[in-house]
């Protein structure tokens, strides 16, 4: 399978890289034009993320084959892992024991290892490891310093198999969430537990939803069976999974995971078989665990099929988007120009106006009547008397005066117009009128 897929995921990667480094050109070019900041971050698509989720699915490639266990709080995952393996790998309490990410492999003798963030680490015994979780269970601390724990034990299907216990969806910390849905493109196959006693309220369907959205092969494992009094209860159960949440699932069972463990505690095999874990069992071994190369193959293909498909419903949309707020640009664009038609002839007749009727109009009545009172008058004497009437500081200060009440004028008159057509956006498409709004500005700083 690295063979052949490793070569695909590095050319996408490639692709990727270079779009970025495109996308990095073309945020220079705008940013050198003062367009940049008129642009949220939704206007280029970043593809690091992309990035990450496929080199991710490259190293997937050398690993074992991950089964992983999701579903809500205290729905029984850590009991149904016990009841599998038939041994107390995994804790198990009143309350939420698995707080992190733990995955049980292969190993000569029962033991558990912690990792720490800060790399560090300890072994102990899986008793110790027990009494170690159940002390912390409350300690916030001690969950945010854990990174992963290792639980070692001898079972030969785990040679080429990680099975991981995650924490319950409605229990997890906002970092652990985080943690656990990066994790989803790295797993091979899902046991999804639901609690059978509050199949109503079905939280899990969002989480379920970005599961399904990465194709990969997920099996519904409804505990708790035992608790419900009805006797078509697997019929009606398998019939309302399949009503709310169709072609979710590539099988569903019906089991007790407690009754499978309390019946391994008094070596009940007829228990056991009746417990429903002996069907998922035999399920895992002679179709998840003797086909999971294929499995594995096939989850690897869909998830990068599915990483390709966003990037490209991503690019899409915002291609849409981009094709929308250029629209939008012209439109606001020609009615920026008519608005400033109408202001530029608006200051033509009002400076027209104010020549004729205001500008050294003292200064004229000054001269006129110096004319009526003087019937003769040397020409040289009469041009002096008008210099002195008509200085160079009496014509600044007119026209400093009327060039400031222009400028206030024009700004008014922006102003105005933006409002005019912020109304004929408004409801329409509001959120880009601001993005129009802060381009005209900078027009206007220009």
């Amino acid at each position: 399978m690295k063979q052949e897929l490793s070569p695909i995921i590095d050319n996408i990667i490639h692709i990727c890289k270079k779009e970025n480094s495109n996308l990095t050109l073309s945020s220079n070019t705008i940013q050198e034009e003062r367009m940049l900041p008129l642009l949220d971050g939704s206007f280029f698509t970043d593809f690091s993320t992309y990035i990450t989720e496929l080199e991710k699915l490259k190293e997937r490639l050398d690993v074992s084959f991950n089964l992983v266990i999701m579903g809500e709080f205290k729905s029984g995952k850590s009991t149904l892992i016990n009841s599998l393996l038939k041994y107390p790998v995994a804790s198990v309490d009143v309350t939420e024991m698995t707080c992190t990410l733990n995955y049980i492999t292969w190993g000569e003798k029962p033991e558990g290892e912690l990792f720490y963030r800060d790399k560090t680490g300890e072994i102990m015994t899986l008793e110790q490891l027990d009494r170690l979780l159940l002390e912390k269970r409350d300690d916030p601390g001690f969950k945010e310093k854990v990174e992963k724990i290792e639980i070692r034990y001898n079972y030969e299907s785990l040679k080429e198999l990680k099975i991981w216990d995650t924490p319950g969806l409605g229990s997890m910390t906002e970092d652990n969430r985080d943690r656990v849905l990066e994790f989803i493109p790295q797993a091979d196959a899902v046991l999804w537990v639901f609690d059978g006693t509050l199949l109503g309220q079905m939280e899990e369907k969002n989480y379920l939803d970005k599961v399904k959205k990465l194709g990969k092969y997920i099996f519904a494992i409804v505990n708790k069976i035992d608790e419900i009094d009805s006797e078509d209860a697997e019929s009606a159960i398998k019939d309302y999974i399949e009503d709310i949440m169709p072609g979710y699932f590539n099988r569903i069972f019906l089991c007790s995971a407690l009754e499978g463990w309390k019946a391994l505690e008094r070596k009940d095999d007829k228990g056991y078989d009746e417990s429903g874990i002996t069907e998922i069992l035999d399920y895992l071994e002679n179709w998840i665990f003797k086909k999971k190369k294929y499995i594995a193959c096939s989850s690897t293909i869909n998830t990068l099929k599915a990483i390709c498909d966003s990037i490209m419903e991503k690019l899409e949309q915002h291609s849409q988007s981009h094709i929308q707020r250029i629209n939008l640009m012209n439109e606001f664009n020609k009615k920026v120009e008519e608005g400033a038609m109408r202001s530029l002839e608006r200051v033509k007749k009002d400076i027209r106006d104010y020549v004729n009727h205001t500008f050294l109009e003292e200064e004229l009545q000054q001269i006129l009547l110096l004319i009526n009172q003087s019937h003769s008058i040397d020409t040289d004497i009469f041009k002096d008397i008008v210099g002195n009437i008509i200085r160079e500081d009496v014509i600044n200060n007119y026209s400093a005066g009327y060039i400031e009440k222009i400028k206030n004028q024009t700004g008014d008159d922006f102003t105005s117009l933006l409002r005019e057509i912020q109304f004929g956006f408004e409801g329409e498409m509001t959120e880009n009128f601001q993005f129009c709004r802060l381009w005209s500005g900078n027009m206007v700083q220009d």
